[in-house]
């Protein structure tokens, strides 16, 4: 499969930038163009993304600073988009990658790559605003 990451600088310590990141409630905060809306629904959460409801939950490890959003496509079928936080120096390097499913058409797979470069930069300015 086809893999695409991108990461970005934060300027913010790591006890700051994890637990923002690893709060699925924040999710339409920075990652904005995928998810517009997110609420709880038990263990899980339904985002509301620019493709329709979707359930998601959240693998979180603080101690690896892995942060992984599992997506459920249809029952028994999941999506994962792997994500890891790691401190550098004062800040932190966030990373993100996602795999092109086998029916992701060329149009769908370039509309997320441009999408989280998006998202990337809105993380990068949501963290300069709050560490100041």
């Amino acid at each position: 499969m086809l893999a695409h990451t991108e990461s970005v600088t934060l300027e913010a310590p790591f006890s700051v930038a994890y637990p923002f990141l690893s709060n699925p409630e924040n999710l339409p905060r920075w990652a904005h163009v995928f998810c517009q809306d997110i609420e709880k629904q038990g263990s899980e959460w339904l985002a509301q993304t620019v493709a329709g409801p979707l359930i998601i939950r959240y693998a979180c490890d603080a101690a690896s600073g892995t942060i992984d959003i599992i997506s459920r496509l249809d029952p028994g079928v999941e999506d994962i988009a792997y994500t890891r936080l790691m401190p550098n120096g004062p800040g932190c390097e966030f990373t993100f990658t996602f795999f092109r499913t086998a029916d992701m058409s060329d149009e769908i797979f370039d509309s997320q790559r441009w999408g989280l470069r998006e998202e990337m930069r809105a993380l990068r300015a949501i963290f300069r605003e709050l560490v100041g």
